[in-house]
């Protein structure tokens, strides 16, 4: 890591996460490749994460022609990127997750670190939140 203060919080992490995971220890094998698979899985974890705040800070709203069919398009196109910048970190990642990306459930749930009905119930909540927000573009969107 570039950044002590980064690498001291993965440390202390790393270490929360072997005394939490404990009983998943198999004496019968090295603990040095338990302690190096987590902190492996940790890393690829954050830099997945990273990966994904640098995408959604990179994205930008799609161009739209000033001869657009569908004026109403191009205003929720706009106003759907403006409310996902007013999101926190961690429903922006899971927007770019599973919408961006179109990732699904488990590789979001992998991703996070988080069981997958956590994950379910996230993009529920914040499909809700996205909903109540652009509600005067209802006719618009389409529902499974």
């Amino acid at each position: 890591w570039k950044n002590k203060e980064l690498a001291e919080d993965f440390t202390q992490d790393l270490f929360l996460k072997l005394i939490r995971n404990a009983e998943t220890f198999d004496t019968n094998k090295s603990f040095a490749t338990w302690l190096y698979s987590i902190a492996n899985n940790m890393c690829k974890n954050e830099y997945r994460k990273q990966e994904t705040k640098v995408k959604f800070q990179k994205m930008k709203v799609a161009h739209i022609n000033d001869s657009s069919p569908n004026p109403d398009l191009a205003n929720f196109k706009k106003a759907l990127h403006n409310y996902t910048q007013t999101l926190n970190e961690d429903k922006k990642e899971l927007y770019v997750l599973r919408f961006m990306e179109n990732l699904t459930v488990p590789q979001i749930a992998a991703i996070l670190d988080l069981p997958e009905g956590t994950v379910k119930s996230r993009i529920f909540y914040l499909l809700k939140e996205l909903k109540d927000e652009l509600k005067e573009y209802k006719g618009l969107l389409t529902y499974p």
